[in-house]
C-alpha cells in the first residue's frame, strides 16, 4: 500500500483556510483532556458531568473558530476528532471518578510481595514507593526519617520485598482550603496521585528483600555497579544522572543556583542525542523503527520513565513511526500527541508541575515560526520568551522565580551540548573498553573545567520576581498567540484566541 498517497487522498480537499486540521489536529484533543483533568481535580470531582461538557465545548469552539468546518470534507474531519476526543475523554472520567470514589480507601498489607519502584530524597528522609505485585497493582509510598548512614544501600530498585503495615489515603485538600493557602500550600494528596501513588504505608517492620531485581531492572543493577566500581567521581556523578535518572544532589545544586537545573533531567536533548545515534547506525526506515522503538523505550525504562523522559519518547516514537511510512510529521503534533496518551494513562499528571513546566517549554518552541531559531539573536530571544512564559508557573510553586536564568541559557546550553554527548560517549568507552582508563582523569577535567563554567554564572546577583497578575496576563498572552498562530497561520484571529483564553487564565487565577 502507497501510504503517500493515501494521505494524500486523505488531505487533498481540506481548503488551506483549515491550517489547525491539517497541522495540529492532536492539539484539540491534548487541549480537551488537559482541560477537563485540571478542572475536575481542582474541583475534587464534585461536578464531573458540568467539567466533562466544558471540556467539550471549549475544543470545539476552538476547532469552529481555527477552521472552516462548513465544507463537507473539512466537516468529516473535525466530526472524526470531536468523536475520538469524547471517547477520550469518557476513558479519562471513569478513571478520574475511580480516583476520588476509592481516595479514602484503607488496607492492611500482611507480608505482601512488592516491588520497589523509587527512592527520593524526603525532607531529612526518604519517600520509598512500592508497587504491589498481581492483579491490584496498587501503589504506596513509605516514608522513613531515622536513615543511618548507608542505609540506602539497603533498598535496590526492582527488586521484591516483603511488606507488613496499614496503608491509609492521605488528606485531599478543600476548595476553601485551597484558596487560603493557594500559593505556599503543598497538597501530598495530588502530589502522589500525579506518579500513580494512592496511599501512605505505616509500618513498624522493615521491608524484607525477598528476591533481587529481574529485567531491565537486573541490567540497571549491573550498570550501577560497573558505574560505582570503574569512573571517578565527577564522572560517576554525571553518568547516574543522564543514564539511571538518578538525582545528584550537590550536582544539582550547582545547576539550580545557576538557573539552568533542566538540563539535568532526562528529557529531549538526551532522547535527541539517542535518535541521532540510531539514525547513524540504522540506514533502513524500518530497522531504524523496530531498533529505535526497542532501544528508546529500554532507555527510558532503565531510567525510571520521568515523564519529560516519558514526553520525549512518544514524540520521538510518533515522528519514528511518520518516517517509516513516509507520512508528515510535525512536531506540534506529536507534543500533543504525547500530552494526550499520558493523559489518559494518569489524569493526575495535569497538575504536576513538572509535566506543566515541560509540555508548556516544548509546545511554545515546538509552534514558533522556524526563523526565530535560528542565529545567535534568536536565541537570546527565545531564552527571553521562554523565561516570561514559564514565569508564572515557577512562581506559583515555588514563589520566585530568578531572572539570571535568562543569561545562564543563552551561554551554558551550547556549551552543554557539546559536553553531554562528549561525557556520555568517554564514560561508556570507560565501561566497556579497559584499557582506555587512562583517559578517567582528562574526563574528570572536562567536567570539573564546566562546573567552573555554570559556577560563574551561580554567583551572579541574585534578581527575583514574584507571581503577578501583570506577568501571567503577559506570560499567557505571548504563549497562547504563539500556539494559535501555528494552528491557523493568521495574525488576527491569533490576537483574539490569545487574548479571550488570557483573560480567562486570570479571571480564574
Amino acid at each position: 500500500m502507497d501510504f503517500t498517497n493515501l494521505q494524500g487522498k486523505f488531505f487533498k480537499e481540506i481548503r488551506q483556510d483549515t491550517y489547525a486540521l491539517s497541522v495540529c489536529p492532536a492539539f484539540f484533543v491534548f487541549f480537551g483532556l488537559y482541560l477537563f483533568a485540571h478542572l475536575a481535580i481542582f474541583d475534587n470531582g464534585a461536578n464531573l458531568f458540568f467539567t466533562f461538557g466544558t471540556a467539550l465545548f471549549f475544543p470545539f469552539w476552538l476547532l469552529v473558530f481555527t477552521s472552516r468546518i462548513h465544507y463537507k470534507s473539512e466537516r468529516s474531519v473535525a466530526i472524526l476528532l470531536l468523536l475520538i476526543l469524547f471517547f477520550c475523554l469518557v476513558f479519562e472520567f471513569y478513571s478520574i471518578e475511580n480516583t476520588f470514589a476509592t481516595k479514602n480507601e484503607t488496607y492492611v498489607l500482611h507480608d505482601e510481595l512488592a516491588t520497589l519502584k523509587s527512592v527520593q530524597k524526603w525532607g531529612r528522609g526518604e519517600a520509598i514507593v512500592f508497587e504491589e505485585q498481581g492483579q491490584k497493582g496498587r501503589k504506596f509510598v513509605l516514608y522513613r526519617w531515622d536513615k543511618a548512614k548507608g542505609a540506602d544501600k539497603l533498598y535496590i530498585l526492582g527488586a521484591t520485598y516483603s511488606v507488613s503495615g496499614f496503608c491509609h489515603p492521605f488528606i485531599a485538600r478543600t476548595k476553601n482550603e485551597q484558596k487560603k493557602q493557594k500559593r505556599r500550600y503543598f497538597d501530598q494528596w495530588k502530589f502522589w496521585q500525579g506518579r500513580g501513588v494512592s496511599s501512605c504505608l505505616t509500618s513498624s517492620k522493615e521491608p524484607q528483600i525477598i528476591a533481587p531485581p529481574v529485567g531491565l531492572f537486573a541490567i540497571r543493577q549491573l550498570l550501577q555497579e560497573k558505574i560505582n566500581s570503574l569512573l571517578l567521581p565527577k564522572s560517576k556523578n554525571y553518568m547516574e544522572i543522564f543514564l539511571l535518572g538518578e538525582r545528584g544532589k550537590k550536582v544539582e545544586e550547582l545547576y539550580k543556583r545557576s538557573g539552568v537545573l533542566h538540563v539535568m533531567a532526562i528529557s529531549g536533548l538526551h532522547v535527541g542525542l539517542l535518535i541521532a545515534l540510531l539514525c547513524f547506525l540504522f540506514k533502513d526506515k524500518f530497522l531504524r523503527f523496530f531498533g529505535g522503538t526497542f532501544l528508546l523505550w529500554s532507555y527510558v525504562f532503565l531510567a525510571g520513565c520521568p515523564v519529560s523522559a516519558l514526553r520525549s519518547a512518544i514524540m520521538a516514537q510518533v515522528l519514528l513511526f511518520s518516517h517509516s511510512l513516509d507520512l508528515p510529521r510535525s512536531g506540534f503534533n506529536s507534543v500533543c500527541i504525547a500530552g494526550s496518551l499520558i493523559l489518559l494513562a494518569n489524569p493526575f499528571c495535569a497538575i504536576d508541575v513538572g509535566f506543566t513546566l515541560s509540555f508548556v517549554c516544548v509546545l511554545f518552541l515546538s509552534a514558533l515560526p522556524e526563523k526565530l531559531l535560528r542565529g545567535v539573536s534568536s536565541l537570546c530571544i527565545v531564552s527571553a520568551l521562554i523565561w516570561i512564559v514559564t514565569a508564572p508557573i515557577l512562581a506559583h510553586y515555588f514563589g520566585i522565580v530568578s531572572l539570571t536564568g535568562i543569561l545562564s541559557n543563552i551561554f551554558i546550553l551550547p556549551v552543554f551540548g557539546v559536553v553531554f554527548p562528549l561525557t556520555v560517549l568517554l564514560c561508556f568507552a570507560l565501561l566497556f573498553f579497559s584499557f582506555l582508563q587512562f583517559l578517567s582523569p582528562l574526563l574528570e577535567a572536562i567536567l570539573s573545567s564546566f562546573e567552573t563554567y555554570v559556577g560563574m554564572f551561580a554567583k551572579l546577583p541574585s534578581v527575583n520576581v514574584c507571581q503577578t497578575d501583570f506577568l501571567t496576563f503577559v506570560a499567557s498572552l505571548i504563549f497562547f498567540a504563539v500556539l494559535y498562530y501555528k494552528m491557523t497561520d493568521n495574525k488576527a484571529k491569533s490576537a483574539v484566541l490569545a487574548a479571550i483564553f488570557s483573560l480567562a487564565i486570570l479571571l480564574l487565577h
